[in-house]
């Protein structure tokens, strides 16, 4: 039987576009220890994900992520994190689920955010795809009157002029 930490990734991959669509890879090597559980990529970025499972949510107590990481793990989270990647840890609970984008996962978390605020399995898959895939952003206007998000520069000033 599997472990809760796998099945509850396994359950937000359920949730996931067809890998054809956004690839995802798991990253287990048993020669070098540290490197995040899963490894997504899309159009837009990739996103390494750490994911960790807490089978019961402290009642008062901090969730303190930082001690179920190894130090390999927190290692590796941060160089990549200094590096510019795209890094976080997801926690799994039965109460509900949590994102600790970048090395937010070194400040404690009051567990009622978890109850209250926290993430979904759903959630969690649309925020992968939110962060790996382009889907419409430049495709689809989002109420600005142009046919794409970015700005666009069309002033006589422009600075990329052609050497006379």
């Amino acid at each position: 039987m599997s472990k809760p930490e796998t099945r509850f990734y396994t359950a937000v991959h359920k949730l996931l576009p067809s890998s054809k669509v956004l690839h995802r890879e798991k990253m287990h090597n048993p020669y070098r220890g540290g490197t995040a559980d899963i490894w997504y990529s899309g159009t837009l970025a990739d996103l390494w994900v750490e994911y960790k499972w807490l089978s019961i949510l402290p009642k008062k107590a901090l969730v303190n992520i930082e001690k179920e990481l190894s130090p390999l793990q927190q290692q590796w989270l941060k160089g990549r994190h200094k590096e510019g990647r795209n890094v976080a840890v997801i926690l799994g609970t039965p109460e509900g689920a949590w994102v600790f984008e970048g090395v937010s996962w070194e400040t404690p978390l009051n567990p009622d955010t978890i109850r209250t605020q926290g993430f979904t399995k759903q959630t969690i898959a649309e925020y992968i795809k939110k962060r790996v895939q382009l889907d419409d952003v430049l495709a689809n206007p989002h109420d600005t009157g142009n046919t794409s998000d970015l700005p666009t520069r069309s002033r006589d000033d422009d600075d990329v002029r052609p050497v006379e």
